[in-house]
């Protein structure tokens, strides 16, 4: 019996044990119940594509500690200095920067990205990012008519005036424009001092430039691409593409010599250069084998398409000199410049009976 009642009290004991442990489990499971973030509502689902090589700002609101994450290595978040495929954060207003990047882009195909958002417990995509395929763009320009045209797309400044010259002191009025930021110890001394003098931070590029309201503008003043406007006629100056050494067929479309009937192995070569006799020399000009591009070049009068000042781009139509990621220049054209009084008919050629006698072209308007 001694032993009976023993194991029996030591049951019920085990009985006693388990009954608390599933009654403090119980208020545990309660407890946490309460405790909880409750409801939170995640932001509606936005598409956007972004081109490679960009970067965009996501702005979303978060009722309680959130947690974004990018299902693609190419489509990461920019946390100061460190690029990474998860960002986390507070409640609140936020903006977060993605930067999309041209690792493994497809040829043939968009890419999609999903932005999942992890808050509450719960978690929600709210963002699918499209990265346009190798060789395709986001922007799509069309005319009136629906047509769509050739156009190219310039990053304008924007740009900081950096030195201001009068007719006291340099004879002509102009301003400096500076370009693009760098680190001070990539500059010369006398580069570094200049800048830092005019009180700007350090500029990758500088330029002259003779504007028309140069006068009014004072060191420090920023221009932006609003100063074009849409429908502007512009000169574009820029550096060509280098295409090394070539022959005269490439390089100045000269025509081949005969194929047949013991032609040789100078089928593109220059051909004769001149007199054997008087006067026995090559002239200036004549066409032959060296350098091609890699030279400045000025293309007149092309449209302004489209300008956004938030975003610093003017949309131009038509080609540009230089490859990708190349310096240009912007200016109103000169052409437009040589225009005719539309008034009174006269035009500023001399050699235009307008120009002559703009009597007679004022009496017959």
């Amino acid at each position: 019996m001694k032993t009976l009642n023993g194991m029996i009290g030591r049951a019920m004991a085990w009985t006693a044990m388990l009954a608390m442990a599933l009654s403090v489990g119980g208020c545990s499971d309660s407890d946490s119940d309460n405790d909880g973030p409750g409801d939170v509502t995640f932001p509606e689902k936005d598409a956007i594509t972004v081109d490679a090589g960009q970067d965009r700002t996501l702005t979303f609101s978060a009722d309680a500690e959130w947690k974004l994450t990018s299902n693609a290595s190419w489509c990461r978040f920019v946390d100061g200095d460190f690029v990474q495929t998860t960002i986390s954060g507070e409640a609140g207003d936020q903006s977060v920067t993605i930067r999309v990047s041209d690792d493994n882009q497809n040829s043939e195909k968009d890419d999609v990205a999903e932005i999942t958002m992890a808050m509450g417990g719960k978690s929600q995509v709210i963002y699918e990012i499209t990265r346009p395929r190798k060789g395709a763009s986001s922007l799509i320009v069309k005319d009136e008519s629906g047509k769509v045209i050739p156009v190219t797309v310039v990053e304008a400044g924007p740009c900081v005036v950096t030195q201001k010259k009068t007719v006291e002191t340099d004879g002509y009025v102009a301003v400096q424009l500076g370009f693009g930021d760098v680190a001070e110890k990539k500059l010369s001394k006398p580069e570094a001092g200049h800048l830092k003098k005019a009180g700007v931070a350090p500029k990758k590029y500088l330029k002259e430039f003779k504007l028309d309201g140069a006068a009014d503008m004072n060191v420090g003043d920023e221009v932006k691409a609003d100063t074009f406007a849409a429908g502007d006629k512009i000169d574009v100056t820029g550096i060509s593409k280098g295409h090394g050494y070539q022959g005269v067929v490439k390089r100045h479309g000269a025509g081949r010599t005969p194929m047949t009937h013991g032609g040789g192995p100078v089928h593109r070569h220059a051909g004769s250069m001149g007199a054997s006799s008087h006067q026995s020399r090559i002239f200036p000009g004549k066409i032959g084998a060296g350098q091609m591009g890699n030279e400045q070049v000025t293309i007149e009068n092309l449209d302004v398409v489209k300008v956004d000042a938030e975003l610093n781009m003017i949309v131009i139509r038509g080609a540009i000199p230089g490859p990708k990621g190349g310096l240009v220049y912007i200016r109103n054209t000169v052409k437009n410049n040589k225009l005719k009084n539309v008034e009174l008919g006269i035009s500023k050629n001399p050699q235009k009976a307008s120009g002559r006698n703009p009597q007679k072209a004022s009496a017959r308007g």
